[in-house]
């Protein structure tokens, strides 16, 4: 089972906080939460600065494979 970690544990515990609103302010650029209220499953961010979308395969749906894409 190995070792207690003993003071190897930080004391700097960050908490996830409820986002009011649909943005997120980080180092200069606004992050979009799309789809929250219309589509929870299916939430993503949209950088509009960087024209980026973050989001993992069930922003496609169930019947789409992410690495068609590359084909």
């Amino acid at each position: 089972m190995g070792r207690p970690p003993g003071d190897k544990i930080t004391s700097n515990v960050l908490l996830q906080q409820i986002l009011n609103g649909d943005q997120i302010d980080l180092e200069g650029y606004t992050l979009k939460v799309i789809g929250l209220e219309q589509f929870p499953d299916k939430t993503f961010l949209w950088i509009p600065e960087a024209k980026v979308v973050i989001g993992g395969i069930n922003i496609f749906g169930n019947t789409f494979n992410l690495w068609m894409a590359d084909a």
